[in-house]
């Protein structure tokens, strides 16, 4: 698995995957974006909880669990000062 990540301009990046996939980055304008995608953290968080949304399926298929439907919702929290690492992060399962 590979990514590439290049700027385009301020703090917008455009990330491309191996699997031929765009994502546009950035960041709010208070800190030099446009806001034109999601910022490197949200993605993080999201990988996170799609992650565990994936498994959880599978594992209800391998069980021979019907299930309708599966939401996963994931919040954070993260240091003040920098490094701005997530401190907490919590899932629920819908």
């Amino acid at each position: 698995m590979k990514v590439s990540v290049k700027l385009v301009e301020g703090m917008t990046f455009i990330a491309e995957t191996s699997s031929g996939h765009g994502i546009v980055i950035d960041t709010k304008p208070e800190y030099g974006g446009k806001n034109l995608g999601p910022t490197p953290m949200e993605l993080v968080l999201t990988g996170i909880a799609a992650c565990t949304a994936f498994d959880i399926a599978v594992i209800l298929r391998k069980m021979r669990q019907s299930f309708e439907s599966l939401k996963v919702k994931a919040s954070a929290e993260r240091r003040e000062e920098p490094p701005r690492v997530f401190t907490r992060i919590h899932i629920e399962y819908i």
